[in-house]
């Protein structure tokens, strides 16, 4: 009977273990999903051209919505990187690292963005936040907002206005106003503090 006993009690353990070490590994996943968590910008159909100190060929990249992180994972894992594109335009798809953010230029079919020490929130869908506006610039891509707000020290918050009967305009804003909720055509984020 004691045996038997021993050998429950050691099989419970074993398993109130895996159950404990599954619960920490669970915790550990959910705690750096919600660190990593976070929309950075990509441009598509935009290139930055100058700056280039690295280029390599991506082979057999002809869908560029699932061969373009290739390049984008190399900028963020090289320190000198703080931009890049990826062109799948010529025969063979290339990727250039930039050691600089050059200023963006309309180039279709290409991908690039620019990688900053700001970390920025989600998209805040139909979410206004008036107030604060110290710059504001005409574009058609919500992803330039956040771009121009991650590189730039004074933004806090960003807001893509494209109602009808407007131009769509983005906002920079030099402190995070509080949000106003259900604002069709408007979206925004925030930039983290450091």
């Amino acid at each position: 009977m004691r045996s038997s006993c021993r050998v429950r009690t050691n099989r419970w353990k074993r398993c109130m273990e895996k159950r404990i070490i599954c619960l920490a590994v669970s915790l550990m996943i959910f705690v750096l999903s919600q660190a990593h968590a976070i929309n950075l910008p990509v441009e598509f159909d935009f290139d930055r051209p100058g700056c280039d100190y690295r280029s390599f060929a991506v082979p057999r990249a002809n869908d560029l919505k699932k061969f373009y992180n290739v390049c984008q994972d190399a900028c963020g894992a090289d320190s000198s990187c703080h931009a890049w594109n990826f062109d799948p335009r010529s025969g063979t798809p290339m990727c250039f690292l930039k050691n600089c953010v050059p200023a963006a230029t309309a180039a279709k079919g290409t991908v690039g963005g620019v990688k900053y020490s700001a970390t920025m929130s989600g998209i805040e869908n139909q979410i206004d936040r008036v107030g604060c506006d110290y710059k504001n610039f005409v574009t058609f891509i919500p992803n330039m907002c956040v771009t121009e707000c991650g590189a730039d020290s004074s933004c806090q918050a960003w807001n893509f206005d494209n109602r009808s009967q407007r131009t769509p305009m983005c906002f920079l804003k030099s402190c995070v106003p509080v949000p106003t909720v259900n604002v069709v055509g408007v979206i925004g984020g925030v930039k983290f503090s450091q």
